[in-house]
């Protein structure tokens, strides 16, 4: 080891070090056996002078990936002195300022901090208990490129603009999810952030639309529920919106929605909405125009189960608003000549509709790629008798209809429709490859393998350009009350189809390097074929179709000698 150049010895100290995450207060524990250090920098720099002067010349050992502290573990214990208690908080501030000035101004990627208070009195009380770690932490803000944060701690920088930096640097923003019911509505500390562009956190009613830079924001997730008035006040003012993920209600016996303007969301490309109502739906397609949203997700749920987040039940239409949905496409394909409103991916989950409405909006989707319909009860779903609306005859309009040709003297045929169409691609979703079905199945199984294997065989012809593209993936999840099974030998073959749809994917990727990106899009639900309980679970974590921003990295739990860092 010491014959090593300092050079390379760096590089590989780097490896071992740099860009891991800080939590605080450290934990002694262990992952699968293996021991981890929870300030890898700081006890790399015990080893020797040697290794000492490297990790203290080089910022970026000090610079961590993360920084997690649990506000909460630093409240004084029924056991603690008020000295022992300040000096274990000072052993926090400590060790953050070693970290922090060694790194000196490099950015700080994502800084957490969390609390866990069960009682709302407890949060007024926060400064006592460990404020000295937030003010310090807070100087920092100017470094700052990703944070979640409690709403006290948020209100606080609003109210005391002296308290921190301007965060200059922060793109990301999260107000951390309320274990208690109360409402912190000052958010004038992002006001700030020239840079900031996605926000993830709740809304508070009585927070006005000046406390945030919507103007500005790429990307919005509000996970609780919200009266649909209060998005409607503030959706005008997002014109950059990219990803939109919001949870709509209206209240129960409520006056009608208002008519409201309509609302150009030119960037839009993904939007996961979860709502209770149908009226907000059809308020929802009346007022936006997206033309270049490309992937949709409806959650439905039930008004009384909403606010459980493991049992929300299901949204039942009586009609789909045809209308307002006709409208919206209408608008949405004529904002812009360069671009259409071209959806490719739909998710469909908890919403009940009758089966003809369900077909109308397919057939005025023909460019749709992945089509997730997921006709379940999320949580209950023995309390409904909804069959799902894929049956015989939606799978024979996704068929791709046979013929022998008299062209040839062979017995090769090809897939093509009838002359009265204007293709060889299905009358219904010909550009489809991604699918999902969940629900109580009544179609036959045999009908469903003709569907893939029609597909799958015109592919198969090079010279049919025009073709429809094979399936990539396929999910079938029967629920209670089905009555279509799939035997071994069904199962075997669709996978085996699916497959090699796969395999000739990869060779077009290969060939084409253009469609690379686009064919990620395609091939996020799945890998495979899917059958049977355990793979909707899947479905559900990836139902955005495409991969989310991570800003939190995985965590690796450290192990540290604390008695060395207190000495």
């Amino acid at each position: 080891m010491n014959h090593i150049p300092p050079e390379i010895l760096e590089l590989i100290l780097l490896c071992v070090a740099a860009h891991e995450p800080l939590h605080l207060p450290p934990s002694n524990f262990r992952v699968y056996r293996e021991r981890f250090f929870a300030c890898p920098a700081l006890v790399l720099s015990w080893v020797c002078s040697r290794w000492r002067a490297i990790i203290i010349s080089n910022a970026a050992f000090w610079a961590p990936a993360s920084i997690h502290i649990t506000l909460t573990d630093y409240v004084a214990r029924e056991d603690e002195t008020v000295a022992e208690h300040a000096a274990r908080k000072e052993r926090c501030i400590a060790l953050l300022k070693c970290y922090l000035e060694r790194s000196r101004s490099m950015p700080l990627r994502q800084v957490n901090l969390n609390s866990y208070f069960d009682d709302p009195e407890d949060e007024e009380h926060w400064e006592p208990a460990f404020g000295d770690i937030v003010r310090y932490i807070a100087s920092t803000a100017h470094r700052w490129k990703a944070c979640t944060l409690p709403g006290y701690v948020v209100e606080w920088l609003s109210v005391t603009p002296d308290a921190a930096p301007d965060p200059v640097l922060l793109e990301f923003a999260a107000i951390e999810e309320k274990y208690t019911g109360t409402v912190y509505d000052r958010l004038q500390f992002f006001l700030r952030a020239p840079r900031l562009r996605r926000w993830l956190g709740d809304i508070p009613s009585s927070a006005a639309v000046s406390r945030l830079p919507w103007q500005q924001l790429t990307e919005i997730r509000i996970w609780q529920f919200m009266p649909v008035q209060r998005f409607m006040r503030f959706i005008p003012h997002c014109a950059q919106l990219v990803d939109l993920e919001v949870s709509l209600y209206k209240s129960a016996g409520g006056a009608p929605l208002p008519p409201y303007g309509t609302v150009l969301l030119a960037h839009l490309d993904s939007a996961t909405i979860a709502l209770d109502n149908g009226e907000i739906l059809s308020s929802l397609f009346a007022t936006l125009v997206t033309p270049k949203l490309r992937y949709l997700v409806l959650n439905g749920a039930s008004p009384t189960t909403q606010w459980d987040l493991e049992r929300r039940g299901h949204l039942c239409l009586q009609r789909w608003p045809t209308l307002a949905f006709d409208g919206w496409l209408e608008r949405s394909r004529g904002a812009h000549s360069e671009s259409r409103c071209t959806l490719q991916g739909l998710v469909l989950a908890h919403i009940f509709m009758p089966r003809d409405d369900l077909v109308w909006v397919l057939e005025n989707l023909p460019d749709l790629q992945d089509l997730s319909l997921q006709e379940v009860d999320d949580g209950y779903p023995e309390q409904h008798g909804h069959v799902s609306s894929i049956d015989d005859d939606v799978l024979r309009r996704m068929t791709v209809l046979e013929r022998i040709t008299e062209r040839t003297t062979s017995l090769e045929r090809i897939y093509e429709l009838p002359d009265e169409l204007p293709d060889r691609k299905p009358e219904l979703l010909p550009e489809l490859r991604g699918l999902t079905i969940a629900g109580a199945i009544h179609f036959d199984g045999r009908r469903l393998l003709d569907m893939v294997k029609s597909r799958a065989m015109v592919d198969s012809r090079v010279e049919m350009a025009d073709a429809a593209p094979p399936l990539e993936f396929l999910c079938i999840q029967p629920e209670k009350g089905s009555t279509t099974m799939l035997d071994e030998a069904t199962q075997t073959e669709l996978r085996d189809m699916v497959m090699q749809a796969q395999q000739r994917d990869m060779v077009v990727q290969a060939q084409q390097r253009d469609v690379v990106a686009q064919s990620q899009h395609r091939n996020t639900l799945g890998d495979k074929f899917c059958y049977g309980d355990a793979d909707i679970a899947m479905q559900r974590l990836g139902i955005f179709f495409k991969q989310q921003p991570r800003w939190v990295p995985t965590l690796r739990i450290m192990d540290i000698d604390i008695d060395a860092m207190e000495e």
